[in-house]
């Protein structure tokens, strides 16, 4: 791979997580969601976007290794907010879902999120808003087309 590729690849994934960082930023300290834990909140919002997934895309999506991952789920069905089932084909495939309890906490997070976020940008200009809204929409539009491949 070329030595330029390979810097634009660095400079992308450092202004991904950068960006992500600063928005983010303070929100666990503002926010309560409790009874969950950052992770867990991260796995019932990847489902609740997703809808059902495998384990195996939840591995793959979280980047969490495949034990503490069914030590999360775990967790997360006791407290009654996703539930496995398995294939009907294939009773090896096992699938995790939200119930309506994981699904109603999944909105509270994202509405907290939304505010947070929304708390952030009130400090830019209209312009600047802007601006960032369309280098959102262009990482949007850019997502699909990688989602094609």
């Amino acid at each position: 791979m070329p030595k330029q590729k390979n810097n634009m690849d660095l400079s992308i994934r450092r202004a991904l997580v950068r960006t992500y960082k600063l928005l983010m930023k303070g929100f666990s300290k503002d926010n309560d969601i409790s009874p969950l834990n950052r992770t867990q909140a991260h796995i019932i919002l990847f489902i609740l976007y997703e809808g059902r997934l495998s384990m195996s895309e939840l591995h793959r999506i979280s980047g969490l290794e495949k034990g503490s991952l069914t030590g999360i789920i775990d967790k997360l069905i006791d407290l009654s907010f996703v539930i496995r089932t398995r294939d009907q084909l294939d009773r090896r495939k096992v699938f995790i879902e939200l119930t309506d309890k994981g699904q109603t906490i999944a909105r509270e997070i994202e509405k907290k999120i939304d505010n947070h976020i929304r708390k952030k940008l009130d400090i830019l200009s209209e312009t600047d808003i802007q601006r960032f809204k369309d280098a959102i929409n262009t990482l949007e539009e850019i997502s699909q087309i990688l989602q094609a491949e």
